[in-house]
């Protein structure tokens, strides 16, 4: 069994707010995904790798709000949350970090030109999870999702 296919977990420490732009993330991610599914070549045919994605896609965000134990239910509770400098130990999969670390780039990439801001958030958080990955010996983050 290949790491991108290992079903290890393997915890990272995130900042909250890292983790809503990794949620927002894969929420854009997870749409483009069902659409890329639907554009397979064959009418009523789903791409099965694209569909197989979403579905990894979907559930990274699914363990997050799993994983986050005073996760705000409405959005009220948002306003107070994340506190400064909370952060989360977060256990996702090879593959899902690989899918995470991979959207952040691809999202950086297509919010350069009107949101460099958003862009730069984006490269420093998949750096970060880069670097725990290599400093807690786990090898390298699989590239999953390397065709934009």
């Amino acid at each position: 069994m290949s790491a991108s296919e290992d079903e290890t977990g393997y915890p990272l420490v995130m900042p909250m707010a890292d983790w809503l732009v990794v949620d927002a993330v894969m929420d854009l991610e997870i749409q483009d995904l069902r659409d890329k599914a639907w554009e397979s070549g064959t009418p009523d045919q789903l791409d099965e790798h694209a569909s197989g994605l979403a579905d990894v896609a979907e559930s990274i965000r699914q363990a997050g709000w799993h994983q986050i134990p005073d996760l705000p239910q409405d959005a009220s509770g948002f306003e107070s949350w994340p506190k400064p400098g909370q952060t989360a130990n977060l256990s996702l999969t090879a593959r899902q970090w690989g899918l995470v670390v991979s959207a952040l780039r691809r999202w950086a990439a297509v919010d350069e030109p009107s949101e460099p801001q958003d862009a730069a958030a984006c490269r420093r958080i998949a750096a970060m999870l880069r670097e725990q990955f290599i400093e807690k010996r786990y090898g390298e983050i699989p590239p999953v999702r390397t065709e934009w």
